[in-house]
């Protein structure tokens, strides 16, 4: 396994190295007590050193031996790190072969996407712009309007990805994606902060209006693909799973068993 530096959506700069089948493995199975614990942990394991901080201040995000300190990185970097580690693992990682629930009917269809960023691939990454590059470097929020309020907000590390997921587990029917907004959000003006959740969830479709006018100010990976039904023929969009499949690819030697099983039944005949 060959070590590459990847650029990360903010224009950090870290060389990844490959990790063993094992530990891929140790992934899928840490994932059923913590998602961000364990992709915390294949982060450091797969990676080798960071070559530039890009945006982050060196001091905070540099690790021991020249590491990343994973849990100080953005959301979006975190999340192009986990690809770029099955990347830089399988010669051929970059095909990813799955089953997709149809959002149609009750059956899976096969679908395969590249992980490659465009054009040579399917993921589209998608860089923060400049004026909000240089907020991110200065350490000032970022703001936004939402009727007629001025909303004062942050960008989301591993550290609120672990609060997230802890509020989640005291809050089992809590709306992650709530939860989320809440720590994004830091002031909402003329409201006390007792109320800021309340006012999240009473948004109607000002809340797709924000989410999208936050989207302008940060970058990102693009991880919905669009699928095509193999049975009903039904056109629709999915999120990328980052489930077993992902870190131990055994779905192309899934097909390669099922095709060999059917020749020998058609040569039995």
């Amino acid at each position: 396994m060959t070590n590459r530096i990847f650029t990360f959506p903010t224009g950090m700069q870290v060389e990844m190295k490959g990790r063993s089948i094992s530990g891929m493995k140790a992934t899928v199975n840490d994932m059923m007590s913590s998602l961000v614990n364990a992709h915390t942990k294949a982060l450091e394991d797969a990676t080798a050193k960071l070559v530039d901080p890009g945006p982050y201040d060196p001091e905070e995000i540099a690790g021991p031996n020249d590491t990343v300190k994973w849990l100080d990185a953005l959301s979006e970097d975190r999340l192009y790190g986990l690809i770029a580690t099955r990347l830089v693992t399988y010669p051929e990682g970059h095909i990813y072969q799955m089953e997709i629930a149809c959002m149609r009917c009750p059956n899976k269809t096969p679908h395969k996407t590249d992980l490659r960023n465009e054009p040579d691939g399917d993921l589209l990454v998608y860089e923060m712009p400049e004026e909000a590059l240089e907020k991110f470097k200065q350490g000032e929020p970022f703001e936004v309007t939402v009727l007629d309020k001025k909303v004062t907000w942050k960008q989301l590390t591993g550290k609120h990805e672990r609060i997230v997921e802890k509020l989640a587990r005291q809050e089992p029917n809590a709306d992650t994606d709530d939860l989320a907004m809440g720590l994004r959000i830091i002031e909402i003006e003329g409201l006390h902060r007792n109320d800021k959740m309340d006012w999240i969830k009473g948004l109607g479709a000002e809340r797709i209006t924000m989410q999208d006018d936050m989207s302008e100010q940060t970058c990102g990976v693009d991880t919905v693909i669009d699928v095509v039904c193999q049975h009903c023929k039904s056109r629709f969009e999915a999120a990328l799973p980052f489930d077993a499949d992902f870190w131990v690819p055994l779905q192309k030697f899934r097909d390669r068993r099922r095709r060999r099983l059917r020749e020998a039944r058609q040569n039995q005949i």
